[in-house]
């Protein structure tokens, strides 16, 4: 039940917030990022291949760009945002369901991604999570996502500067992701630290080796 609470917080906290989370006219600056990371995740995929994107938001730049030459299918607990990427993208599947909860037959997606959305799920809940991401992928499939690089949970009011949204985080640092990435059948091929403020994130390249 605890769980929940959390992750009704991260949905009511995306509904309220999307059109200031991601706007259609994002600076180019933020959207080259994504789309460099795009290229990532797709480096060694064939047209046609599946993707499945993990926390997907709004679509907008990432899903919008790969749906072009990929069948994507995105996964966003918020419903706001899940409307805002049909409206968006048509080339894609769009699903509004709480990423941890969903299931898919195993070997299906060739690629899977998770931007900033991993480190919204209750850290006792990621493991399993990891395990089901490793059973969705293909051998040799891409596992591109963002994960922690200090342990930290906790909430923030008023996200975004947006008067009454509050937002909840869960992540442990680097070393626990290491750790799990190894531990479920997964080899790192590139850690990048992004910094945030203080702090920051590791946008980790991986793919599923067992």
């Amino acid at each position: 039940m605890k769980n929940k609470k959390l992750k009704e917080i991260v949905r009511q906290g995306y509904n309220k917030a999307s059109q200031a989370y991601r706007t259609e006219d994002q600076n180019i600056e933020a959207q080259n990022k994504y789309l460099l990371w795009a290229d990532m995740a797709t480096a060694k995929l064939n047209d046609n291949d599946k993707i499945l994107d993990l926390g997907c938001g709004c679509g907008l730049p990432f899903d919008r760009y790969l749906s072009k030459k990929y069948r994507i299918t995105g996964v966003d607990i918020s419903e706001e945002q899940i409307r805002r990427a049909k409206k968006y993208i048509q080339d894609a599947t769009f699903i509004c369901c709480d990423m941890s909860a969903i299931d898919f037959n195993e070997s299906v997606f060739d690629a899977i991604v998770s931007l900033y959305a991993l480190i919204h799920i209750p850290i006792g809940e990621q493991p399993l999570l990891f395990l089901k991401i490793h059973k969705w992928l293909k051998v040799n499939g891409i596992f591109l996502a963002i994960v922690g690089a200090v342990s930290w949970t906790g909430y923030e009011e008023n996200w975004l500067e947006v008067s009454g949204v509050k937002m909840y985080w869960s992540h442990g640092d680097f070393d626990y992701y290491k750790k799990l990435y190894s531990k479920n059948g997964f080899t790192i091929i590139s850690e990048t630290f992004i910094p945030e403020g203080k702090n920051g994130h590791y946008l980790v390249l991986a793919t599923k080796s067992v």
